[in-house]
């Protein structure tokens, strides 16, 4: 390994999947019958065609189950951007990199007017000085590279220091409180307790030293939980993957009003226009009951 100012760093190199190979098998889903993974591929296309976007960005990637196709009509879409060195350090460069990734955001809600969060945006820096806390090797290796074309990523990987541990469990502590804290008032709102929840099987097995994919901490975290608990994580993600209430107009139909409305106006009314179906939130209550005993079962024993 490195050394550099006094951390001790491995250079790892991630293999990431192919655009080319991710655009086969996103067309065949297609075929198949499940949700058109357009916006994706024209966020890459508007983004990679952006006048700076070559003096900016370094990497474009998408993790999570849009990468690896096991998504859903309501999966949030995982946008990975790296920032050149050079970016970080001009200001003009920085604002249009904002710019860059704000309007890319557009693409983000088509795909799910819901989303929950925007685009995870690091730098050249912070892939020399890498921290699993950013997010796990294992997620990045089954990530997607939509830019540049070469599918490997070099990262700087800092070895984990006490400091680092401390920071995690406060992480999940703080996390465990807000979703404890959330009382939904509308389908969002319960949405964005259900998806908050689902993370903290990673978070708990992270501050613990194990550094897992999202999808594969619901198996591991078991025999940290009795029989009982274990049925209402299940249901818990069954609720997530299952989820309903999604937009049936065509992507074409969706695509123009996006254009004709302004964004900010279109993702109140995507996100608030079932707010007085509040028996559609009640249906749920079981869900939020198991959600929020889990919860306080992890919060004794992080």
């Amino acid at each position: 390994g490195k050394k550099k100012k006094g951390q001790e760093r491995q250079i790892v190199r991630v293999r990431m999947r192919s655009f080319a190979a991710w655009e086969r098998g996103a067309r065949d889903a297609q075929t198949k019958g499940k949700k058109t993974l357009l916006p994706l591929m024209e966020l890459r296309h508007h983004l990679t065609r952006h006048n700076d976007f070559l003096d900016i960005f370094s990497v474009l990637a998408v993790h999570g189950s849009c990468s690896t196709l096991d998504y859903g009509y309501f999966s949030d879409v995982d946008f990975l951007v790296v920032l050149k060195r050079r970016t970080v350090l001009d200001p003009a460069l920085l604002i249009a990199s904002r710019d860059a990734v704000v309007s890319g955001r557009t693409y983000q809600d088509l795909f799910n007017p819901w989303n929950h969060h925007g685009m995870l945006t690091l730098s050249d820096i912070d892939l020399a000085h890498y921290r699993t806390t950013f997010l796990p090797i294992e997620t990045l290796r089954r990530a997607t590279m939509f830019y540049p074309a070469a599918s490997t990523m070099e990262l700087g990987l800092v070895r984990e220091s006490d400091e680092n541990k401390v920071l995690r469990r406060e992480k999940t502590v703080r996390k465990l409180h807000y979703i404890m804290g959330l009382k939904p008032k509308n389908l969002y709102e319960l949405l964005d307790k259900i998806s908050s929840f689902l993370l903290i099987p990673s978070l708990f097995l992270a501050q613990r030293g194990v550094l897992l994919y999202k999808k594969d901490s619901f198996a591991r975290v078991q025999p940290c939980l009795t029989t009982k608990e274990a049925a209402m994580l299940k249901e818990v993600e069954a609720t997530r993957s299952g989820w309903p209430f999604y937009p049936k107009r065509p992507y074409s139909l969706r695509k123009a009003a996006h254009k004709l409305i302004n964004p900010l106006l279109w993702k109140a009314i995507m996100q608030y226009s079932r707010i007085f179906h509040y028996g559609e939130i009640r249906q749920y209550d079981h869900v939020l009951e198991n959600i929020n005993k889990l919860s306080a079962s992890f919060l004794k024993k992080v």
